[in-house]
């Protein structure tokens, strides 16, 4: 199960309006890369015909099937820090055992 925390669920509906993104939902996907070997994509989206899709904190998010399976249970948050500056960070339970990315990234 995938959960968007409030701040992050907040924090994309201001970039959905600022984009004017034509009503498309939240789009979450996995790709291959990073230093821990995966890369965490968010961006807006139309529903594919193999995609799920759930509710979190009233954000409507797509993601396909291998993605969703990759993720296991997850939360997506977003952060502001004076180390990092401002991010979405991604905390899957199914992220690689001591797996600790070297360029400074949260989503990689």
């Amino acid at each position: 199960m995938v959960n968007f925390t409030e701040n992050a669920a907040k924090h994309i509906e201001n970039a959905r309006k600022s984009m004017k993104t034509g009503g498309k939902l939240v789009r979450l996907a996995v790709a291959g890369g990073g230093c821990t070997g995966r890369q965490y994509h968010l961006g807006f989206d139309a529903e594919g015909e193999a995609d799920i899709m759930f509710l979190t904190n009233g954000l409507t998010v797509v993601v396909d099937e291998r993605s969703l399976e990759i993720m296991g249970d997850m939360e997506v948050d977003f952060v502001e820090d004076g180390e990092t500056g401002r991010q979405f960070t991604f905390k899957s339970s199914e992220a690689p055992v001591n797996a600790v990315c070297g360029c400074g990234k949260n989503n990689c």
